[in-house]
């Protein structure tokens, strides 16, 4: 386990005045951590949210908040020596963005058949706060669930913050008063996501009674629009009979009929953060009960992708009367003794082999089971061991090796002239053998791919051996034979009385004295292909926005808001409307900074200069959080506004200089090979809070024809600067392990 340490506690944090209302603020701010940019004066944070799942509200411009959705009962009677007690405890998933702890927890709900603003006397007498692993849905149980209990902890209510926020609206369900509670954790309590596997974790709160369950029970506030599968939760129950004690515990989604008379799931509405410490910038969506200017500005582009494949090596079978299947096979049971074949190739052009081919053919046209797929091939690549004296070069150390088993290749048949099948090994000479051949191919992921180092100037030669695995059928015998090509290229090739994996010595390849190639140059028929795919975006409109950064800690996750072009959603209302198409992925860029030559000349600005960094996010998280202020038409109400967050492999961590410094970040939403005209995607704007105003670019054509990016910055309604909303989190520094739960 590592603990982490504090960043500078001078950082510089860009945040609104809406902040300190916004769902991620919670607990008490530390004027010794953060310092507000721009006309809005200092305001302050003590951390931020790493996940978000707030209740949505039927008319975020309505007098009263009111929120779609119910309080599904989360209670637990702890009752000393109880002959009967009950327990209903929901629980939902989310994903970590990275090592950072989970420090603070905040939750809404409300209590059955209760409408007044303030708590009912008898409320909860202690929280019960529950973090698991995941379990995958499985034949047994059709849906994710919790898996192994990772944390569990008991706090007074006394530590917990308690606001009535509105009420509660769902068809068919009565209307409940709603409450927004606020828990800063213990560091003992925190949760350390790299303490575990996986990066998908389940939270439970549970309200607990001591003394019995009471009338206006506690229950958890649902939300609609699901994260992956939705909530789930325990019910279980303990009764006392007079033949004995009787308890069950279950297992069920949390869901109920909708406005259109559909079973639907729901998640639950809660926010989990970090310690400040995680956090390198801040420019937070907070809702338009904060601040009505929030409205999505377009960053999109097309993306297109293109796909090569390029012959690295290539000697074709000889299909003729001159052609031979030497034996490359160990079986079981064994028939003949055990053989491997290798060949060797060079190579000019550096990089991965990610296809292998090579032709064969069976002793005697008898393939194993029937069928040629009913094999099992290991293909080896190793270095070579040049010719000394009069000797022959020979394969050396292994540096590749893969096991491909049936499912893991393809197979292609042909038919060529009758040809002899020999086996060196065990002093076999078959003549018109066989008159059957075939083609394997074998793709190899790029991630598992052999990366070949040679250049014209300094080739480098390898080997590929070759070993089939057959498993005998009762009665036959099958034996691959790997062909011969009339392809000349240095020695010749090899064999081993062998069974892989193999680290000996080899003896050459030679035509049998029957053969009418006796004497000749032995090479086998195989291809060694490598892949590239490359990427590039045609940049429709592309929005940037400036940041600073106050040391060299990377930035290791990334969140951001934004919206589709006049898609509405309606929380619990029945609506058929057309539904947006998700970016592709989206295109994360850092750039430098071109600072603006003039500042007392109002035509000039800042804007980025040099892309620093970039990353392509192809899987992250959609999480709709509220409505921006963008009304579409009469009746149809707000834009729904989603929050997206990616966790960044650590080999692709951004790094800033050791300096105080200030970079641009910008979002694009990719759609692969074509424009979508449909509710378009935007990023969701934030009041102007440092610096100059965030920037929008296009791709244009200079003089000598080249594509550059231009620039011009982005002003609302009233011709005021704007900024986008996002946050960056960064690496911490290190200290030692997290204390244990």
């Amino acid at each position: 386990m590592k603990r982490l340490d504090r960043a500078p506690h001078d950082m510089s944090i860009a945040l609104t005045l809406g902040v300190l209302l916004a769902l991620c603020a919670i607990g008490r701010a530390d004027e010794s951590l953060w310092r507000i940019f721009g006309p809005l004066g200092q305001q302050l944070l003590s951390g931020c949210c790493i996940w978000e799942q707030p209740p949505i509200e039927l008319d975020p411009l309505s007098k009263t908040p009111s929120f779609c959705g119910w309080d599904e009962p989360a209670y637990d009677e702890q009752i000393p020596n109880a002959t009967q007690s009950s327990s209903s405890m929901p629980a939902d998933d989310f994903r970590v963005l990275g090592p950072m702890p989970i420090t603070g927890i905040q939750w809404w709900g409300s209590y059955r058949d209760w409408q007044s603003n303030d708590p009912p006397d008898l409320s909860p007498e202690a929280w019960l706060i529950t973090f698991w692993s995941n379990t995958p849905a499985d034949d047994h149980v059709p849906f994710n669930r919790p898996g192994t209990r990772l944390v569990q902890f008991e706090v007074p209510p006394d530590r917990v913050k308690v606001k009535w926020v509105g009420y509660d609206r769902f068809p068919d369900q009565p209307s409940d008063s709603c409450f927004l509670y606020q828990l800063e954790l213990e560091p003992a309590e925190y949760l350390w996501p790299e303490t575990y596997d996986g990066d998908v974790f389940w939270i439970g709160i549970t309200a607990v009674y001591k003394t019995g369950k009471p009338d206006h029970v506690w229950g958890w506030k649902t939300r609609p629009l699901t994260w992956m599968a939705g909530a789930i939760e325990f019910v279980s129950g303990l009764s006392t009979t007079p033949s004995g004690p009787i308890s069950f515990i279950t297992i069920i989604p949390v869901e109920k009929r909708d406005a259109c008379g559909n079973t639907s799931g729901a998640d639950m509405a809660f926010a989990l953060k970090t310690s400040p410490d995680w956090i390198k910038w801040a420019e937070l969506f907070t809702g338009l009960r904060d601040w009505l200017g929030f409205k999505d500005e377009r960053s999109t582009a097309i993306g297109l992708r293109a796909s090569s494949i390029a012959f690295k090596w290539q000697q074709l079978p000889d299909e003729g009367r001159t052609g031979l299947a030497v034996d490359a096979t160990t079986d079981i049971p064994r028939s003949w003794s055990s053989q491997i074949i290798a060949d060797d190739f060079e190579c000019r052009l550096s990089g991965p082999i990610t296809q292998i081919m090579l032709w064969g053919a069976y002793l005697l046209d008898l393939l194993p089971n029937r069928d040629p797929a009913n094999i099992q091939f290991t293909l080896s690549i190793r270095e070579d061991r040049p010719a000394s004296g009069k000797g022959i070069s020979t394969p050396g150390k292994v540096l590749w090796t893969k096991t491909f088993k049936k499912g893991q290749f393809t197979v292609q048949e042909a038919t060529v002239e009758k040809q002899a099948f020999s086996s060196p090994c065990n002093n076999q000479y078959i003549m018109n053998d066989h008159s059957r051949m075939f083609k394997y191919t074998f793709t190899i992921d790029p991630a598992d791919a052999f990366m070949q180092t040679g250049s014209s100037e300094r080739p480098v030669v390898y080997w590929l051996s070759v070993q089939a695995s057959i498993n005998q059928v009762a009665g036959s015998m099958s034996r691959f034979g790997w062909l011969t090509s009339t392809s000349i290229w240095n020695d010749d090739a090899v064999w081993a009385q062998a069974q892989e994996p193999y680290s000996g010595s080899w003896q050459k390849l030679s035509y049998p004295s029957m053969h009418p190639r006796v004497g000749q140059h032995t090479a086998l028929a195989f291809a060694v292909l490598t892949s590239h795919q490359s990427t590039s975006q045609l940049i429709d409109r592309q929005v940037a926005d400036d940041w600073k950064s106050e040391g060299p800690m990377p930035v290791v996750a990334a969140t951001w808001w934004g919206s589709y072009a006049g898609y509405t959603y309606k929380a619990c209302e029945c609506v058929d409307q057309v539904q947006p198409v998700r970016p592709d992925y989206f295109v994360l860029s850092i750039w430098s900074d071109s600072p603006d030559p003039n500042p007392d000349n109002p035509q000039d600005f800042s804007h980025p200069d040099q892309r620093l960094w970039q990353f392509e996010a192809t899987q992250y998280d959609e999480v709709l959080v509220g409505y921006d202020g963008q009304k579409v038409q009469s009746g149809k109400g707000q834009e729904a506004v989603f929050r997206y967050s990616v966790r960044i492999p650590p080999d692709r961590w951004f790094f800033p200089g050791q300096a105080t410094g200030t970079y641009w970040f910008s979002v694009v939403a990719v759609y692969e090979n074509r424009k979508v005209d449909n509710h378009p995607w935007g990023w969701t704007n934030h009041q102007h809070v440092f610096n100059d105003s965030a920037v929008v670019g296009s791709q244009d054509t200079d003089p000598s024809g080249k594509k550059v990016l231009t620039w011009q910055p982005l002003t609302d309604e009233a011709n005021d600067r704007q900024d986008m909303s996002f946050i960056l989190f960064q690496q911490a520094q290190l200290l030692g392990p997290p204390p244990l739960p």
